[in-house]
């Protein structure tokens, strides 16, 4: 997963720059260039924050399926 800001934003239902940022900040997440718009960023989960939620893969997630339903519905 990659995941623009504005997608989290529309399923959190709420700005969500704070928490990226500091999410970021203590490497669980990082900002890749969006290579369909340059002036945006995507995120993605870090190797970090799956170790710390005791997962190998992203799909290994709880609830990865119906949220993957979800931002892709949301397009």
């Amino acid at each position: 997963g990659l995941v623009s800001r504005a997608r989290i934003d529309y399923l959190r239902g709420v700005n969500s720059s704070f928490i990226l940022r500091h999410l970021m900040i203590r490497g669980l997440v990082e900002r890749v260039p969006n290579p369909e718009d340059a002036r945006s960023f995507l995120y993605r989960p870090t190797f970090e924050l799956l170790q710390n939620l005791g997962v190998k893969r992203v799909e290994d997630l709880p609830d990865y399926a119906s949220l993957t339903t979800k931002l892709q519905s949301s397009l």
